[in-house]
């Protein structure tokens, strides 16, 4: 009886603990204005039940009516549910849950972007495959990889200086997140069975085809 206890016991501290590192509201922890401004941005809203021009398309969309929500590639990338059903060729439509409505697009979903593979269609985001290792950029830091948490004492305990995170750890080698190509798997392009581009945008001048000081993430995601 104590090692099936033991057995649910450690179960459930492992589903929290891989449940905790997806969520986003572990990220408030160490980054609360990051956060803050996570929480009103359209990364959150971007599903289909905080974005009301998302829906008006969705609702309109032909794959609805064949239950294939193949937006969610963009829109809820953190619904492991809805992605796997549609893998899987299962009936994949947005629920009314707190992941379409608190994690569209996570914290998570874009800190493990490893690379960007690029197609006519639409580009598609290939992650990374390091357990709890995100992807960041920090200046005089592009050489760093595997990043842990750390503490240093000096004064005589006086003085703490910390690195890393106790959450995960940091991979600051991803040229990606310099010059914002990372962006470029959901917001580069989105191309119709016509062979006709519904958006696009112009990668010139996000920084994309030369080497800018600005880019998507200089100016959307300033470093505070």
């Amino acid at each position: 009886m104590k090692s099936v206890l033991l057995l649910f016991m450690w179960s459930v501290l492992a589903l929290n603990a891989s449940t905790s590192f997806e969520t986003s509201k572990v990220c408030q922890k160490c980054h609360p204005v990051i956060f803050d401004e996570f929480y009103d941005s359209s990364h959150r809203k971007s599903s289909i039940h905080n974005d009301p021009i998302h829906k008006a398309v969705w609702d309109k969309h032909p794959l609805k009516a064949k239950e294939k929500y193949k937006c969610a590639k963009c829109h809820t990338p953190t619904d492991k549910v809805l992605m796997e059903n549609l893998k899987a060729g299962k009936s994949a439509l947005p629920q009314d849950n707190r992941v379409q409505k608190e994690e569209g697009v996570s914290c998570i979903s874009c800190h493990m972007i490893d690379h960007v593979e690029k197609y006519a269609k639409s580009n598609t985001n290939v992650m990374g495959t390091k357990e709890k290792t995100l992807f960041s950029a920090r200046e005089g830091k592009e050489a760093e990889k595997d990043v842990s948490f750390s503490m240093k004492s000096s004064f005589f305990g006086l003085v703490t200086e910390k690195s890393g995170s106790p959450y995960h750890k940091i991979d600051y080698s991803n040229k990606g997140f310099y010059d914002g190509k990372m962006c470029m798997g959901c917001h580069s392009h989105k191309q119709n069975a016509h062979e006709f581009k519904v958006c696009e945008t112009d990668t010139a001048s996000a920084g994309q085809d030369v080497q800018d000081e600005e880019n998507c993430i200089s100016c959307h995601m300033p470093m505070i």
